[in-house]
Order: structure tokens, then sequence, then C-alpha cells
């Protein structure tokens, strides 16, 4: 089988949710089949991003990878059509002639069995891959149902034309999901819940679960130990191993969900946390952080670590993950891979949302600063639940998030597709 994947972005550096999950989808299908891999990147991101230690770089795995670049974010143009018109900036952002142009040379270069795109953003680009000889069935990757996300924005920030614009983007969004649920063969969801909110808007989509994973040989404790020795020879120079008195947040730091989610931790529950356990520190790991979490820095005991090309030293040394997301939907991968490392994790109900960890027993859920606190501090004065969470978590991960095993699932579904297609259009 031969399969386009169709991305709004790069997938390498892996240093992002989004990215990881196209790396790790368009791996898996590599496995199994003939994959080129066609993305698109932004012309302002200019900042040097380090190598992945340990992952296999796309030229390696696909048969054929095109990166192009897309409209600049946010252009004038893009901002008066977005504002007057019937498509959202947010996708206006992701689309462009010559994009359009180099996808239909693509495919009429190359026979494809399946299409598999990632998301509204790229909508727009319906109609050319339709018009590929033969028409290949077109599969639609949510990993996010971003007018949700934006609702949700829309709830709580303070700025009224942010909201306004906000609420508009939101309808305009639902507005062209809807029609992307009717005009895509298949839909690939990150959870039961995203599936069942998806049926709202179409009950005879056609919707197949592929949830997030996450690589647990990867963040296996010996593969974790061996990054962590060389990340202290390469940034300190010492191999003396530093204690787990960390309290970590991983994610990209230029995503207003993650912004909102440390600001609101440093404001509102780092200072209580200090009170009470002062011996810890609150590090920021990401790729590009906005000025309001640089700006961070310099408060009494936060780190923000910026660009890493290895998370693995900070799991390391972390006491435990924080996730108090407050926006957003869909799975957080920075969870799993925490999981998978054997790092306790604290999140949001939200944070924690679609994901198979029962409260208690793989994670602890807080959704009030003084809940997230105690939840904290309980984890530090306990080894007893830290070991227990440790163990749990890890077992969970191992048992159901593993990204073979999604692979294998994925794989079956597009053996399906491509069967059942060719029917549906004679």
């Amino acid at each position: 089988m031969r399969i386009l994947y169709f991305s709004p972005r790069k997938c390498w550096p892996v240093n992002a949710g989004a990215r990881l999950r196209d790396y790790q989808l368009a791996r898996q299908l590599a496995r199994r089949a003939s994959v080129s891999y066609f993305g698109l990147f932004d012309p302002a991101e200019t900042a040097p991003e380090p190598e992945n230690d340990g992952l296999i770089p796309p030229e390696a795995i696909f048969e054929r990878s095109l990166v192009l670049p897309k409209a600049p974010a946010y252009g004038v143009w893009n901002l008066v059509r977005g504002l007057a018109g019937p498509t959202p900036v947010t996708v206006l952002n992701y689309t462009s002639r010559s994009a359009s142009a180099a996808l239909a040379d693509l495919g009429r270069e190359m026979t494809f069995d399946a299409v598999q795109m990632e998301g509204v953003h790229l909508a727009r680009y319906i109609p050319v891959l339709r018009a590929f000889p033969g028409r290949p069935p077109v599969l639609c990757d949510w990993h996010d149902i971003f007018s949700e996300s934006m609702t949700r924005y829309s709830e709580t920030v303070a700025s009224f034309p942010r909201r306004l614009y906000a609420r508009r983007t939101a309808r305009l969004l639902e507005g062209m999901e809807t029609e992307l649920l009717r005009l895509c063969d298949a839909h690939l969801v990150v959870s039961d819940r995203n599936k069942r909110r998806l049926l709202e808007n179409l009950p005879s989509a056609s919707l197949h679960i592929i949830e997030n994973g996450v690589d647990t040989a990867y963040h296996s404790e010996e593969q974790i130990e061996d990054a962590y020795a060389r990340w202290l020879l390469r940034e300190k120079g010492t191999g003396e191993y530093g204690r787990r008195n960390r309290v970590v947040f991983v994610g990209a730091m230029d995503y207003n969900t993650n912004i909102d989610a440390v600001a609101h931790f440093a404001a509102d529950i780092w200072p209580r946390v200090r009170e009470r356990v002062p011996e810890l520190s609150f590090t920021i790991v990401g790729r590009n952080p906005a000025p309001e979490v640089i700006a961070l820095e310099g408060q009494p005991g936060i780190e923000v670590s910026g660009t890493v090309a290895d998370v693995r030293p900070y799991y390391r040394e972390a006491s435990v993950v924080i996730v108090p997301l407050r926006l957003g939907s869909g799975t957080r991968l920075k969870i799993l891979e925490a999981m998978a490392a054997g790092v306790p994790v604290v999140s949001t109900t939200l944070g924690a949302e679609g994901l198979a960890a029962r409260p208690g027993e793989e994670i602890l859920i807080a959704d009030t600063p003084a809940d997230t606190v105690e939840a904290i501090v309980r984890l530090r004065r306990s080894p007893e639940l830290r070991q227990a969470l440790r163990e749990q978590g890890r077992k969970l991960a191992v048992s159901r998030y593993e990204w073979r095993v999604i692979g294998e699932r994925l794989y079956s579904i597009y053996e399906n597709v491509v069967d059942r297609v060719p029917r549906l259009r004679t």
C-alpha cells in the first residue's frame, strides 16, 4: 500500500505533541506500507532546532518527504479575509496556492492508495486531494477538536475583542468541521469522548479511535538513565546525579493552552507549594517560550529551559509532572510520556480528558489551586504514593498506549477503508 501523510506541520524535530503524533503515526504506517510525508512550516520559525536524540529522522523512514512554507501566520490579508469571510484565519494561515500546486503535482507523479490529512486546518485542500488519479480514500485525523478549544478559550479570555473573535472563529470552525466529516471517507479521533462529540455533528460519519501513544522503550528506566548520564556530562560536565526535586511542565511554550497553564500555576499555585516544600523547583520545558513565559524565569524557584533535544533528563529529575490545563481538548501526550517514564502526574480533569487513567490509581486529579498544592505536597511526603503512581502509570502506558500496538490498529483501519471505499463509489 502507498500512503500520503499530509500535515500542516513538520514532524521533525519531535518537540511538540502534534509533531509527535504525526511522527509516530507516519512511522508506524511506514513499517507496513510505503509512506510519503507532505508537511508545511512557518517561515517565521528561524530559531535553530536540535536533533532528537535516539529517534530515526524522516528521510530514513519515508519514501518521499516534502516540507513547504505555509502562509505567514496572521498576515494582514489573511486577517482581513478571515474577519470578513466564511473561512477562519486559523485555516487561511495554512492555505496557499504554492502548496496546492505542489500537492497536485505530487498526486500526478505518484499513485496513492490512501491519504491521511491532519485536521480542519487543511480543509481547503480537499478539492486537490479529490482530484488525485484514482481518487484514493481520504482519512482525516483529529488530534484535537479546534472549534471546542476555541470555544473554551473564548470563555476565559479577558479581552472583549479577543472574546468576540474567538466566538466567531469557533462557529466558523465548527461549520468547517461538520463539512469535513461529510467530505472525508473515514476519521481518526483520540478518544471515545471526542468520537461522541463529533457524531453529534454528523451521526453518519465513519469514526475510529486511534489514541495518542508513547514509545515505552524510549522512556524505559534503562534508556532514561543512559540519556541522563550523557546529559549530565554534556550540560554540567559532571557525572553526579541530581535529586528528584523538580516540578516539571512539558509542552510547546508558544501554544496558548500551555502558556495559560504555566502562568496560572506560577501565579496561583507555585508560591503556596514553595512555602510548604521549599526544596522543590519549577521547570518549564518546551520549545519557543513566549515572552510571558520567559518572564517567569526570574521568579523564585522557576526555570524556563526553552527548546531541549531530549526531555528525558528532566523526567529523571522530576518529583512530579504537572498538567494544570484550563483550555484545549484532545488527549495529552505529555501525560503518557510521564507515565511511561515512571513520573507521578498531577492534572486537571480537562488535562487528563479522554485518557484511561484512574484518579488515585495512575494519576492525581486536582481542579483548584488548593487541591493542586495538596496533591504535590502529598506526593512529596509519601514515598508509598509516589511508588504506586509510578508503577501503575507505567503499567497503563505499556498495556494500552504503546505506539506499536496503536500502529497495528491504524493499519487495519486503512485496509478496511481501502477495501470498502471503492465499493461505495461504484
